[in-house]
């Protein structure tokens, strides 16, 4: 199986060279197959478009040409690349995702094609996700007395996970660092960074196994656009 850690890598690099028009190429090999990720920049749009190809021993198959915009990454071409990425994998069973912030944007259109390719999918979220066929549970990930058994009772039967995808975030009030309070930077970290940490850390006791994690982050960690301040000090947290 590939390792999803390129995933994060690919879309780190597109956004920290987004303002500059540019090539990244991107190069996964195991014994078995290799998959070429070449992202062509351009500047004036401020997008990116991707070009996959992978290679299966003697088969060649282009996967997918896809749109990307620069703050806004398309969910689909997201879900694309975790199920192509994964698709290696030699189990018989169906693979498992948990992915947090289900009920809209990233998390939500995740979660749909997901279940689409038949993995089984679990959610949590605070409005909820209707999906069918997702296992999903109402749940404030800043609640932490809450989450320890919200998440048990979503996962107690469940042995592996394939992929975890801690996405769940919020981008509060777009304005000027000191014309933010305190108190509202702090209900944006508590959302993207916190509840990671306390997700993380019921994973790390908990009995079954995980064999990837992901965390979502933005080119506002390193861009800090005017007006994006707590949003940015999050994301440049959790990187």
């Amino acid at each position: 199986m590939f390792n999803l850690r390129y995933i994060c890598f690919l879309f780190i690099s597109i956004l920290l060279f987004s303002s500059c028009e540019d090539v990244i190429q991107l190069d996964l090999e195991t014994t078995e197959s290799r998959i070429v990720i070449e992202a062509t920049l351009n500047a004036s749009s401020q997008t990116a478009t991707v070009h996959i190809s992978k290679t299966n021993n003697k088969n060649q198959k282009i996967l997918k040409n896809a749109y990307l915009c620069r703050f806004r990454v398309s969910s689909r071409t997201l879900a694309t690349l975790f199920h192509t990425l994964t698709e290696n994998s030699t189990t018989d069973r169906m693979p498992s995702a948990l992915i947090t912030g289900t009920s809209s944007g990233l998390g939500h259109g995740l979660a749909e094609l997901l279940l689409d390719a038949g993995w089984d999918v679990f959610g949590c979220s605070r409005r909820g996700c209707n999906l069918p066929g997702i296992r999903d549970r109402t749940l404030d990930l800043t609640d932490y007395g809450q989450l320890p058994g919200a998440l048990h009772s979503l996962l107690g039967d469940v042995k592996n996970l394939d992929l975890v995808v801690l996405n769940a975030g919020v981008l509060g009030e777009i304005r000027d660092l000191n014309n933010t309070s305190l108190s509202d930077v702090k209900k944006v970290m508590e959302v993207n960074l916190w509840a990671n940490k306390a997700v993380m850390d019921w994973l790390h006791d908990w009995d079954g196994k995980v064999a990837q994690v992901v965390m979502i982050s933005s080119g506002a960690s390193i861009l800090g656009n005017r007006g994006w301040g707590g949003y940015a000090l999050s994301k440049a947290a959790l990187n």
